[in-house]
């Protein structure tokens, strides 16, 4: 994601150094001729580089939704872990840059630990798949069967607790912070 700042400063450096030795080859020589072919290498230079920054800024600003396919094979892999059943609904988007943010739910055995589970999966997404701030949603089947739903939302910092939030359902429509 670096790579159009990169290109960037290095057309800025090449671009000062054909400066300088244009000056030296006009001040030497009087080749006035470099000092034009000078400036269309430069322009060239900062076209190439501007054209990575503005495409991954048009895809920030429009908030694209890059191919994740790639994490498919991840997602496939959490069944294997302890409690975990299945998982539904994953959603990820281009949160900054170089930031990946995502949405899941995830479907657990009765007695499976919620904090274990949110915690292990977001690790194991955070580890693999490179998503820096995930919610997940655990539902277990006591929960499904109500129409309740048990959330939890892990933040961006490791050393932030995850926020319970339980939806009693249509019911009542109350959402309580736990």
């Amino acid at each position: 994601r670096h790579t159009g700042v990169f290109l960037h400063i290095l057309a800025d450096t090449l671009g000062s150094v054909g400066v300088i030795i244009s000056s030296l080859l006009v001040e030497t020589f009087g080749w006035h001729v470099v000092d034009p072919i000078c400036s269309v290498f430069i322009a060239v230079l900062i076209i190439l580089s501007v054209v990575p920054l503005l495409r991954q800024s048009a895809e920030i600003l429009v908030l694209a939704t890059p191919n994740y396919e790639q994490l498919y094979p991840i997602l496939d892999k959490l069944p294997l872990m302890d409690g975990v059943v299945s998982w539904s609904d994953a959603h990820f988007w281009q949160q900054g840059c170089s930031s990946v943010a995502g949405t899941i739910h995830v479907q657990v055995a009765p007695s499976a630990n919620d904090q274990k589970i949110i915690t292990m999966v977001t690790n194991y997404l955070r580890e693999r798949g490179g998503v820096a701030t995930l919610t997940v949603q655990v539902e277990k089947e006591r929960f499904q069967l109500s129409g309740a739903a048990v959330s939890y939302i892990h933040q961006s910092f490791p050393s932030t607790p995850p926020e319970v939030y339980v939806n009693y359902g249509p019911q009542t429509g109350e959402v309580k912070a736990v």
